[in-house]
């Protein structure tokens, strides 16, 4: 059977512009962001503090609304849906990893990867194996009953990706992934980036000022000036 999305980018922003009333000013963060991104591309946006990267993340990720413009995912403008189609499309279609894990530390990691199945109305039981087997993808499956206060900082960043991957999302967003991890840690969760992207054919964004991490994905993108220039 043919793939309907097949030929589709995973995600398209074009002509994206973000503004925020400040008193009496408006300010421009986003001015004209274009961005194509295909099934198993890996793609970094680096810029300095302050110039929109996080602002820019939300918006792809449909977390935020662009003032002017359209972000496609799998060809779907989110932007005119209502919020609770927009979380399904979320919960179907996009991980999220950030710097901070943002586990629930009252359940365990298999508790914790189940939650986006059991979000969209999955069994307990078959949420809780389908998390199994994304947690044994991450190299946690002797993990599973731990909570995250039992877990190292590289666990705990490994099992917030097997959330995200739980799904078998068309593409994960992360901002700073290994801001927050000693070196071996980062190396990593690194390697495990590109072997799930290999394995899984995911797309992934990351957000980085990691500019070793950076020179290794596919594309890389500088956010200056509003805008996005390719670097590579």
């Amino acid at each position: 059977m043919s793939n309907p999305n097949q030929g589709i980018p995973v995600l398209e922003a074009v002509d994206v512009f973000k503004r925020y009333r400040q008193g009496r000013t408006d300010i421009e963060v986003l001015s004209g962001v274009n961005l194509r991104v295909e099934a198993g591309e890996t793609l970094a946006i680096v810029g300095a503090s302050g110039s929109g990267k996080s602002t820019l993340l939300n918006l792809l990720g449909s977390l935020d609304t662009p003032t002017a413009g359209e972000v496609r995912i799998q060809g779907k403008d989110w932007s005119g849906l209502k919020e609770k189609a927009k979380a399904r499309l979320r919960n179907q279609s996009i991980g999220f990893v950030y710097q901070f894990h943002h586990l629930l530390p009252e359940f365990t990691a298999l508790e914790n990867t189940a939650m986006p199945l059991m979000l969209a109305r999955q069994s307990a039981a078959q949420a809780q194996a389908t998390a199994k087997v994304a947690l044994e993808r991450v190299g946690l499956g002797e993990r599973l009953d731990h909570k995250p206060a039992q877990l190292s900082g590289g666990e705990r960043q490994r099992v917030a990706i097997a959330r995200a991957l739980v799904n078998e999302p068309a593409l994960v967003f992360m901002d700073e992934p290994t801001g927050n991890l000693d070196s071996g840690s980062a190396e990593r969760v690194q390697a495990l980036l590109f072997e799930l992207t290999e394995r899984l054919q995911t797309a992934f964004v990351l957000v980085t000022h990691d500019e070793q991490l950076a020179a290794r994905m596919g594309s890389q993108y500088r956010l200056a000036d509003g805008q996005l220039h390719k670097e590579h």
